[in-house]
């Protein structure tokens, strides 16, 4: 249910800014997770404001159109390696029937390691999703929110306000 038709896809705007999105799912028989998805516009002239939004203690994902070379991969490892220190990194590529190598994962493992906890690379056909590798997907997404350090830790009240009122 997260798989957005084509003819949405196809005529959705390109993101300008930030468009945040919550994701709710169980954590456990007890509680329920919140992941605030940011999407991100990748425009070059969208990129000053990207250091107001990275930060540590985050998963970023990054996705990209297999089909097309235009992902500028190095400009997003670059900030993730320097505002979002010891994070994971999720590169995951849309084939859309097209399966034309765009990265190395070797290459930005070996650039970026010391910096970045982990990069992993995952491949999704986003026109079908009766392989069920985008289902795969979103559930790996979500054991990786959930397996971050920082989850569980209780947070002083005066956050918890804090977000309140930026949800707002």
């Amino acid at each position: 249910d997260y798989l957005p038709s084509k003819a949405t896809r196809e005529e959705k705007e390109q993101t300008v800014g930030v468009n945040i999105e919550i994701l709710p799912f169980p954590f456990d028989e007890e509680r329920e997770f919140k992941a605030h998805l940011w999407d991100f516009g990748g425009h070059e002239k969208q990129y000053v404001l990207h250091q107001y939004f990275f930060t540590e203690r985050s998963l970023y994902v990054l996705l990209a159109h297999d089909r097309k070379q235009d992902a500028n991969f190095n400009y997003w490892f670059e900030i993730i390696s320097t505002l979002g220190t010891n994070c994971p990194v999720l590169v995951v590529l849309n084939e859309m029937e097209a399966k034309v190598p765009n990265i190395d994962i070797s290459l930005y493992r070996k650039e970026f390691g010391e910096k970045i906890k982990d990069i992993e690379e995952k491949r999704v056909d986003f026109d079908n999703n009766d392989d069920g590798r985008f289902t795969n997907l979103v559930n790996e997404i979500k054991t990786k929110l959930k397996n971050l350090e920082h989850i569980g830790r209780t947070l002083p009240k005066t956050w918890v306000k804090i977000r309140e009122k930026l949800g707002e």
